[in-house]
């Protein structure tokens, strides 16, 4: 006898869609129910399902909604027409917007008559998704639930009231019909269309940096059009123990390497993966005497060399060599990349797309305000420059701190710059890296340190998007009123006022923005990225000569063959049919994603089979080694103690520090010698998703500066750290943010942009940029702080760590005349007229009797 438990289970392929929608931040969209008769009999439904024993019905889900009571229960409903019937239904399924079939499962034996039977019976299916674990997810079904309950009809008429309001509050003719007062706001306002003459909107295509856009009129902006990009650098990072430095030099800094009196010169070196026949572009900002070299290997022999930036590599070639020499003193190399192509691509680490590009509109004022100095408090924009810790930039070893600050400027265009200061006045054109002291052009320097107002004009060279202005001064100093506006002609000071757009995305390659017919922002998705492979639940598949083989069936979607993999150290992983060496990955068509780890890296024997926990550890950043046998260089092959050490300690050399004999559960913090392995892919199928967007763009009448930026960390939630301290008569009473490893953000910072109480920016917050650790922190005085509020922090994370490569152009829209704004209103009237119409006019609402009493059927479709 068949066992009949009423139940339903999520299928496997159910379960892979739902596990890559938790990791891709996804959904999986339940769009059809289907009903069976199990051939004539009940069955025990199996996960390897993909379609009913016998379909007999199938139709639209009404309803997807989350059980207010309890989150992991998703409830589905389902309407069975009148007109439908003549079958018994024993079995039940779900499909997603794909016909996968995504659960299925037995249904008590219930006969669904049809019209002409003379029985009237509509039918509603309500039953609920339990999600008790990631391997058992239930589907309990209540057949009873035919009659609509008051809780849920009064869900929906509360619904419908919340949406149109009190019509005895409409300033119209219509008190009790809302589509007839929405009909007479649309009347008047095609009306001012007519009268003031409709013209089609104006475009505007805004490349990255500043743009200058007229408008007719003070009128709100969209963005309508932005392509996505993708750049891959295939250099490591400098400093993750890959570079070679020869035995007598230290590590310094990051991205630094040094002579000593004891060898004559000095290298590091690299080789990188690459192809034959195959033409490449060398980056690097160099500050020293030194010289780069390119070699071609093909990993046992040297094919020749290069002593250009673009080069082709010949025949054989396995892998490209760089070598970086220094001649003399100390060198620093900064932003290293290689890239395909003839032309040296922006830099990354290492694989980038678009990430929350942003349109600014900056008014008044293109010097950003300075923060207020409470010594000086009738001082606009006061800063003083020997409190804030930063950097020299001209070169030269006076004591003292400069300020500087970076800005985005327009090329041929002529600036005029003022302030009052006590300080030396230096303005150099700059190439846009953060806080880079590779200045090209000194476009005005005074002479010394001068004291009382100042105005220079300069004109911006063509190609140049950035500019830095620096007060030099040796000891202490200020600067205040700080002003700098388009034209020859000083202005009054003036704070400088800032407006952004954010759209909130990552685009690759391929990905498209576009409006759709809904006038809705939307995204053309076709590839797909997954920040963190320690997420996905791999298992091993197989021990290789030197390697282990990983798999993971926790992705679906995804075009075989397709995807790029960045290790922990920057480097990448490639795409390939099989796994026969180290370091290769494979989407493959049995539906497994495949990864090549060395056991050099992991630490793995070449006999052991690592535990999962064991392969999530190594995702997130931790090596196993053998911990008796003394030193970190022995790999763990099943025998002995087991230890940890992060991964980019140099195993070889015993360079132990930070170890644990604790399998470790949590990721080692995030630096310039480790990051998260990463995983880009091309969907099969391109996936259409409705952009967010954080904030505004007004335009106003005339000339508008607008700045497109890019790689913005937007709105991030941050906890500030209270810090107290009274030593030797100086007293700190403050709060704190990404400072003393407190209160930290994401991300490596190179910029604070705004940082916001509820959601309004707070300009009482001091930032101060410490070229030391790499970040940009901020103060605030314990008297101004808010313990109730919520702060939220805009920045620019710092190199390596941008998320974003440059955007490309976005095209925006805004209205020509009075006329364009009314129409887009009309539009919109319209567009809920129609629908308010359909609530109205449909039936929406239909009654039935049976043996189970009255019920009330809504038509859903009408109330969303």
């Amino acid at each position: 006898m068949v066992q009949t438990q009423y139940g339903t289970l999520i299928t496997n392929i159910g379960l892979a869609k739902i596990a890559n929608a938790q990791v891709t931040h996804s959904t999986v969209g339940l769009e059809y129910i289907a009903l069976g008769d199990g051939n004539g009999a009940h069955y025990v439904p199996t996960q390897n399902q993909t379609a009913l024993v016998n379909e007999v019905w199938r139709g639209p889900v009404a309803e997807v909604s989350i059980d207010p009571k309890n989150n992991n229960r998703i409830i589905i409903d389902a309407v069975i027409p009148v007109t439908v019937g003549g079958f018994t239904i024993r079995e039940i399924g779900v499909f997603d917007d794909e016909g996968h079939l995504i659960a299925v499962g037995q249904y008590p034996e219930k006969y669904k008559p049809q019209l002409s039977e003379g029985v009237s019976e509509e039918t509603i299916i309500h039953f609920v998704i339990e999600t008790n674990n990631a391997n058992v997810v239930k589907l309990n079904i209540d057949p009873t639930v035919i009659i609509a309950s008051k809780d849920y009809v009064d869900k929906k008429f509360n619904n419908l009231d919340s949406r149109i309001g009190d019509t005895n509050k409409l300033e119209t003719d219509y008190k009790s019909d809302t589509v007839g007062a929405i009909n007479e706001v649309n009347d008047e306002l095609s009306k001012l269309v007519e009268n003031a003459g409709f013209k089609e909107p104006k475009s505007a295509v805004l490349e990255r940096g500043a743009n200058i856009v007229n408008a007719p009129i003070k009128t709100l902006s969209s963005v309508t059009a932005l392509d996505g990009r993708t750049i891959v650098n295939l250099v490591p990072l400098f400093d993750s123990g890959l570079w070679t430095l020869h035995a007598n030099v230290a590590m310094g800094t990051p991205k630094r390497i040094a002579n000593t009196a004891s060898v004559a010169a000095e290298y590091s070196q690299i080789d990188i993966p690459a192809k034959e026949n195959t033409t490449y572009t060398l980056n690097a900002i160099k500050t020293g005497n030194a010289q780069v070299n390119v070699e071609f290997t093909n990993g046992s022999s040297n094919l020749g060399s290069s002593g250009n930036s673009t080069f082709t590599t010949p025949a054989g070639t396995k892998f490209v060599r760089i070598i970086l020499k220094v001649l003399s003193g100390t060198v620093v190399f900064e932003n290293i990349s290689l890239n395909e192509g003839t032309e040296a691509l922006p830099f990354v680490a290492n694989v980038q797309g678009i990430t929350n590009p942003t349109i600014e509109n900056v008014r008044h004022n293109l010097i950003p305000a300075f923060n207020i100095n409470t010594t000086a408090p009738d001082m606009p924009g006061w800063l003083y420059i020997g409190a804030i810790n930063f950097e020299n930039v001209d070169g030269t070893s006076t004591a003292g701190s400069n300020a500087r600050v970076l800005l985005q400027v327009v090329p041929g265009t002529k600036y005029t710059f003022s302030c009052r200061r006590n300080a030396k006045v230096k303005i150099t054109t700059n190439k846009g890296s953060n806080w880079d002291d590779a200045q090209l052009t000194t476009l005005f320097e005074e002479s010394a340190v001068q004291d009382g107002h100042m105005s220079c004009t300069f004109t911006i060279p063509a190609g140049v998007n950035f500019i830095t202005i620096c007060f030099i001064h040796p000891g202490n100093g200020f600067v205040a009123y700080p002003m700098m506006v388009k034209g020859t002609i000083p202005a009054p000071y003036k704070a400088q006022v800032r407006e952004a757009l954010t759209l909130k995305t990552t685009m690759y390659a391929r990905d498209q923005l576009k409006l759709d017919t809904a006038g809705r922002l939307t995204k053309k998705k076709v590839m797909n990225n997954i920040p963190d492979l320690s997420v996905l639940p791999f298992t091993h598949s197989n021990n290789a000569t030197g390697f282990k083989q990983l798999k993971t069936n926790q992705l679906t979607g995804f075009k075989v063959g397709s995807g790029m993999v960045t290790k922990h150290n920057g480097a990448i992983v490639p795409q390939g049919t099989t796994l026969g060496t180290a370091d290769t990955n494979a989407l493959s068509a049995d539906g497994f994603f495949y990864l090549s780890v060395a056991n050099n890296n992991s630490g793995w024997g070449p006999n052991y089979i690592p535990t999962d926990a064991e392969i999530k550890a190594y995702f997130m950043g931790w090596a196993m080694y053998r911990y008796d046998v003394g030193g970190t260089s022995t790999n763990y092959d099943g025998a002995g103690t087991k230890a940890w050490v992060p991964l980019y300690n140099n195993r070889a050399n015993n360079e132990g520090s930070g170890f644990t004999l604790t399998l470790p559960t949590e990721p080692i913090a995030i630096s310039g010698k480790w990051q998260p392995y990463k995983f880009v892919y091309q969907l099969a199928t391109p996936v259409i998703e409705v952009i967010e967007t954080a904030g505004s763009l007004t335009l106003d009448e005339g000339e508008n500066m607008l700045v497109v930026s890019d790689g913005r960390i937007v709105q991030e939630v941050v906890t500030p750290y209270y810090y107290y301290s009274s030593v030797a008569g100086t007293t700190y009473n403050r709060y704190e943010i990404n400072t003393r490893t407190k209160s930290p953000l994401t991300h490596n910072t190179a910029l604070f942009l705004q940082i916001y109480k509820n959601g309004k920016p707070d300009p009482m917050w001091t930032f101060e940029h410490v070229t030391s650790q790499g970040y940009t922190r901020a103060f605030l005085d314990a008297s101004l702080f808010d313990p109730t509020a919520i702060y939220t922090v805009d920045y620019i994370p710092l190199d390596p760590f941008r998320v974003s490569a440059q955007t490309n152009p976005i095209t925006i829209e805004y209205a020509e005349n009075l006329g364009s704004v009314v129409q887009s209103l009309v539009t919109a009237a319209a567009e809920i007229g129609a629908r308010m119409s359909n609530v109205e006019n449909k039936q929406n609402f239909r009654f039935g009797k049976d043996e189970g009493g009255v019920f009330i059927i809504i038509d859903e479709e009408a109330l969303t």
